[in-house]
Formats: structure tokens, C-alpha cells, sequence
């Protein structure tokens, strides 16, 4: 069986690596793909050389939308779709010409409407055989999340992965904030019910240094309070066994935020540290003693500096 499958490629104002991309998807070795260029209100010539691709393969369609952020163009892709299967790539990425065979391939073996392969940070390391090797996870959606946390996997991340349209069916990004792909990554697992791990390197990731994990706390850091609360509330009603888990999980990333905001001495440390404290303070027991340590703010930044030294002596191997 060959489903047709649809690209979707959010777009704004990335004209000196759209080209590469687009390159990297028209050159897919599966070939029943329909490639969904958004423009989400590029001011520069990204759209332009999107039309051009257009032009010379009928598989690639340009929209184009007023901005309206990373999860308002997929979102949009989604609606313009018309595949079995849906792969979402960001516009400054590679993909290698086997992802979608790989990915396609590893879905059908084991009748999985999910499946995930390792990116890598160095163009160099992309795979260059069409050979793979799988790991098919099923089970508890606690089971599932436990087993896919593994190194060169962007679990947590929307791109890497084939999903079943289904999946999307009643689900789709949360607008309007950052941190977005984390908000629901719990629910497309759990609309899965089983993923599989393809262990070539098909995906580049290019780090970009005005991404939201480079740059200097903003405002949009405060997403990240919004975003944990989706997945707390997508969890203690449906199940409330991962509790702790997510609980635990959302620490790490606030815990982050604000060490950062702290370090920076930003604007927004106060707004962000208050707010800390009092998601510690709202965690039931689930992770009682940080919110025995962590109910007095000045007690809470004195361990954040604690965490950056750590932080910078590990970034640092």
C-alpha cells in the first residue's frame, strides 16, 4: 500500500535555508507526498522561492496566511491536508531523502500510527541508506513516555515523527504560545497507543540562535506556566497515575526557565520566580519536597544559582 503523505512546512522569514529544505523534501525517495509550504506572513523572499518550487513540481502547494506563530501554521497545514499520514519539518531543517520511507515503513510493519527517527545536529551525520533498524513500544501511555526518552530522539518535539491523521482528529497546537509542542505531546502518544523508534539519522536540526531555547528570557517564557497546566489537566483526567510524572517533568523545565531568568537578571525574573513558586505550592505531594523547599522564594533562587553552576560545569564536558 502507498498512502499519500503530507509535508507540512511552517514558513516565516527563513530565505537563507528554505531552499535547502525544500530541496531535502522534494527528494524523498517515497514519492506520494503532497508538500504543504505555509506562509505564515514572511517579510522577506521566503514565499518567493517557496512559488518557485511550485512552479516546477506540482506536489508542492503554497499557502500563504497572516502570522499567526509556529502553531497556527501547522494547524493550518493540518485543515489543507489531504494524506494518510502527516510529517511537519520546520523551514530552516533537512530532512534525508529515506525519512519518509523510513518512517512510512516502520508505521506498516507493525500497524503502528506512529513512528519516530534520530536527528542529529551535524549535516554530516544524516543517514545514507535506506536500511533500517526498529523498536516497536507499546503498552500504558507511562510505559510508552518512558521508553521513547532516549538519546537523538526529539521525543517531545512535533518534528522527527509520522503520525496517522487520526491522531489529529479532535487535537491540534495550542496557539498563541511557545513551549507548544510539549503542551500535547502526551495526547498524541496517547492517541497513538503504541510509536516506533526508526534508529537512522533522518532529521537535521539546525540550531538557530534566536530560537526560544537560545535567547534571552522574554515575556513568551511565561508559555511555559500555560503549556505544563495543558498537559496536568490532559493527565489528571484521563490518567491520573502519570501525576508525578508530569509533575516532576514540568519542574525541570520552569526550573530552567527561571534559573535563566535569574542569571539574566531579566525583566521578567520576579513575574517568572513568583509564578514558580506557586506551581510548587499548587503540586499536591507529587513532588512534596521541593514544595517544602521551594514555598520561599528566596530560598527557590538560592538554589537556581546553585543550578546554573552545575548547569555550566556540564555544558562545559
Amino acid at each position: 500500500m502507498n498512502d499519500l503523505i503530507s509535508i507540512i512546512i511552517p514558513v516565516y522569514n527563513v530565505e537563507k535555508y528554505i531552499h535547502e529544505c525544500l530541496e531535502s523534501v522534494v527528494n524523498q525517495t517515497y514519492q506520494k507526498i503532497e508538500i504543504i509550504v505555509v506562509n505564515d506572513g514572511s517579510l522577506d523572499k521566503s514565499a518567493n522561492i517557496a512559488q518557485t518550487y511550485a512552479e516546477e513540481d506540482d506536489r508542492v502547494i503554497v499557502y500563504h496566511k497572516k502570522n499567526g506563530g509556529l502553531s497556527s501554521a501547522r494547524n493550518f497545514g493540518i485543515e489543507k491536508s489531504k494524506g494518510e499520514y502527516l510529517h511537519f519539518v520546520d523551514s530552516d531543517d533537512v530532512i534525508s531523502p529515506y525519512m519518509i520511507e523510513n518512517l512510512y515503513e516502520a508505521c506498516q510493519k507493525f500497524n503502528s500510527k506512529l513512528s519516530m527517527s534520530q536527528y542529529t545536529k551535524e549535516f554530516t551525520q544524516l543517514t545514507k541508506t535506506k536500511e533500517i533498524s526498529t523498536e516497536f513500544i507499546q503498552g500504558t501511555l507511562k510505559n510508552i513516555v518512558t521508553k521513547i526518552r532516549q538519546p537523538n530522539y526529539l521525543y517531545v518535539s512535533a518534528i522527527g515523527k509520522l503520525y496517522h491523521y487520526s491522531i489529529f482528529n479532535e487535537l491540534r497546537f495550542p496557539e498563541g504560545v511557545i513551549y507548544e509542542d510539549g503542551a500535547i505531546f502526551l495526547q498524541v502518544i496517547d492517541n497513538a497507543e503504541s510509536i516506533v523508534l526508526v534508529s537512522n539519522v533522518n532529521y537535521y536540526y539546525r540550531t538557530n540562535l534566536s530560537s526560544t531555547t537560545t535567547s534571552k528570557i522574554s515575556r513568551n517564557n511565561l508559555d511555559i506556566f500555560t503549556t505544563n497546566q495543558i498537559k496536568i489537566d490532559f493527565v489528571k483526567d484521563k490518567h491520573p497515575e502519570l501525576l508525578g510524572f508530569v509533575y516532576s517533568d514540568a519542574a525541570k523545565g520552569i526550573d530552567f526557565v527561571a534559573m535563566n531568568a535569574v542569571f539574566e537578571n531579566s525583566e521578567y525574573k520576579s513575574e517568572i520566580v513568583n509564578k514558580a513558586v506557586a506551581f510548587y505550592q499548587h503540586s499536591g505531594n507529587y513532588i512534596l519536597l521541593k514544595k517544602i523547599v521551594f514555598s520561599n522564594k528566596w530560598l527557590y533562587q538560592a538554589y537556581l544559582k546553585l543550578l546554573y553552576k552545575v548547569y555550566k560545569l556540564v555544558i562545559k564536558r
